[in-house]
């Protein structure tokens, strides 16, 4: 049905841009507390993280939609069985492994949020660079691999070895795919951010209607990379249509 295909493009746009923000989120929010003097840094910070943490679930609750819609009652056996024999094909360990993945992410966002005033800043930094690292290196590389199974007839019917998964994990397909969708994320994590940081109360600032020095500069330098990898989507685009 039209409707169902637009639904679930809007799905998929309201995934990535929410996935962005989960996984880079937390290391820009580092970043800002990192290189702010400024006692409003800290809070924008937070503010930061704790967009991050609502963005994360947004993410898990739009990938069940869009799974719930994919295997809803009705489907084609056309239609499933590629993504079926796509999931077949990886370790069920691996998949296993993705549920407790997305809770100990959870726990260290949690975790961060919960620390800025409370400990100190290395324990914090520690824990958003794991939580925005473990959804890096784990659920593009996962899902952009059961993709890449799904269009080959070949691997159907067999579960991969541990250096077979790794081997599918590093086709050039599957790294095109995720580099595209992580450039995809950061370009939203910046954008995110950079509203986060103008949303802040105008009597938290030192001025009355603008960003301190400090924010215009971390700004323009959010701005900047957005650009560079918007930029840099064309050619990694032209890569994965090849």
């Amino acid at each position: 049905m039209e409707w169902l295909g637009i639904l679930v493009s809007v799905l998929a746009t309201a995934h990535v841009l929410l996935l962005g923000q989960a996984t880079f989120g937390p290391l820009i929010a580092l970043g800002w507390d990192w290189a702010g003097a400024e006692p409003h840094a800290t809070q924008q910070a937070q503010r930061i993280t704790r967009g991050s943490l609502h963005a994360f679930w947004g993410t898990v609750l739009t990938g069940l939609v869009m799974l719930g819609l994919y295997f809803r009652p009705g489907s084609s056996p056309e239609q499933l069985h590629p993504v079926l024999e796509g999931l077949k094909v990886l370790p069920h360990r691996r998949l296993a492994f993705g549920a407790l993945e997305l809770v100990f992410t959870w726990a260290c966002l949690e975790g961060a949020l919960w620390g800025w005033r409370r400990w100190r800043r290395w324990a914090v930094y520690g824990l958003l660079v794991l939580g925005a690292t473990n959804l890096l290196w784990h659920f593009p590389p996962l899902f952009a691999a059961m993709v890449v199974a799904s269009t080959r007839t070949e691997l159907w019917g067999q579960q991969l070895s541990y250096r077979d998964t790794l081997a599918l994990f590093a086709d050039p397909e599957t790294l095109a795919r995720v580099f595209h969708a992580l450039l995809a994320a950061a370009v939203a994590a910046c954008a995110w951010s950079s509203r986060v940081v103008l949303r802040t109360p105008v009597e938290q600032k030192t001025q009355d209607t603008l960003p301190d020095d400090f924010a215009q500069r971390g700004l323009r330098r959010l701005g900047l990379a957005a650009l560079v990898a918007g930029i840099l989507q064309l050619p990694v685009g032209v890569w994965l249509l090849m």
